[in-house]
């Protein structure tokens, strides 16, 4: 992660490892998937976000092209049972583009970005919670 000027920029390296730095994997929303990499867990990350038996309700611009991207990218199991995304050229040859649009999205689940979305929530909330003693 770097800072400059309260801008943050995360590193996504897709081929590293699934993992925390305490070496536990990163696992879906039920814990009962292990990922072979960053890429396939971010995917999966956005997969559960979208399902609606979850709850999150979430909602997408409209783009002929996210759909495609989202609809078309497969997915299997590795020989160690961890998920594994298709390569990125596979899908280019598809589909006829980079799937660009649906790499950003994924990107936006990297969990240092989550972590720092969390991070700078609770500080805006703090700081409310202070003004609101200083005022009262």
């Amino acid at each position: 992660v770097m800072e400059r000027d309260s801008i943050r920029v995360i590193s996504c390296k897709n081929s590293e490892a699934a993992k925390y730095r305490n070496g536990k994997p990163y696992t879906d929303i039920t814990g009962e998937y292990k990922f072979k990499n960053l890429r396939a867990y971010l995917h999966w990350c956005v997969r559960d976000w979208l399902n609606p038996a979850n709850g999150y309700n979430p909602e997408l611009p409209p783009s002929g092209s996210l759909m495609e991207e989202a609809t078309s990218i497969e997915w299997s199991f590795a020989s160690d049972g961890s998920i594994i995304i298709e390569p990125k050229d596979d899908i280019k040859q598809r589909i006829g583009h980079s799937p660009d649009e649906w790499d950003a999205l994924c990107n936006t689940f990297h969990p240092q970005a989550i972590r720092m979305l969390n991070y700078n929530k609770q500080r805006q909330e703090n700081a409310f919670n202070n003004i609101e003693d200083i005022i009262y």
